[in-house]
């Protein structure tokens, strides 16, 4: 028998199917909240057990509103608010923290990603260069900490790892140049990651 929480992990999944299928004919009406429906799903979930997962989720929920509306301000408002879900989500693997050498390494070439990452995005940032590099840190901060957790290895650290590609998709995507499928590929890595996540810390 499935508890409530579970439950909402198939609507939470259609959703995000949804919007996968559709977001070549977004922004349409409704889409943003498509978008937020995956994430904010997942948050309700775990209120019961988890409720500092669900307000990392809660505030992707959001961050997806924004970013799934048009505009530079709106672009920036998403950033936040991703921002501080990636510092609730360190917070989380903080609680858990049992770093080893294997982990070390990984978070060794984590930052270095990340380094190279915002050099090469650099040159094309303009005025968005501070909030960028803010929260690229940020990101990587929240990857570093996912691979020191002591939750379930084998879903976090390929969801904290997802999460991050992801946003570096968005970054490229941004302030250098499209790609085939970047928009899938970017919601494909987004969603899977926050899921894989979601699993991890509230025990598979």
């Amino acid at each position: 028998m499935l508890d409530p929480g579970q439950m909402l992990l198939l609507p939470s999944l259609g959703a995000a199917l949804l919007f996968l299928l559709s977001r070549h004919r977004a922004p349409y009406p409704g889409s943003p909240v498509i978008k937020a429906l995956g994430c904010a799903l997942l948050a309700v979930a775990a209120i019961p057990t988890a409720p500092l997962l669900a307000v990392a989720l809660a505030l992707s929920a959001l961050g997806d509103c924004f970013l799934a509306l048009r505009g530079e301000r709106h672009f920036l408002n998403g950033l936040i608010a991703f921002l501080v879900a990636h510092i609730v989500y360190a917070a989380i693997f903080a609680q858990a923290w049992a770093p080893s050498m294997a982990s070390l390494w990984g978070a060794a070439a984590v930052v270095l990603a990340g380094i190279i990452l915002a050099v090469w995005l650099y040159p094309g940032l303009g005025k968005m260069r501070r909030p960028v590099l803010a929260y690229t840190s940020v990101i990587v901060t929240m990857a570093v900490m996912a691979l020191q957790a002591d939750y379930q290895p084998g879903l976090l650290v390929p969801g904290a790892l997802l999460f991050m590609f992801s946003d570096s998709c968005i970054a490229v995507r941004r302030f250098k140049s499209d790609f085939a499928f970047s928009g899938e590929l970017t919601w494909a890595t987004y969603y899977g990651g926050q899921l894989l996540l979601f699993l991890a810390v509230m025990g598979g």
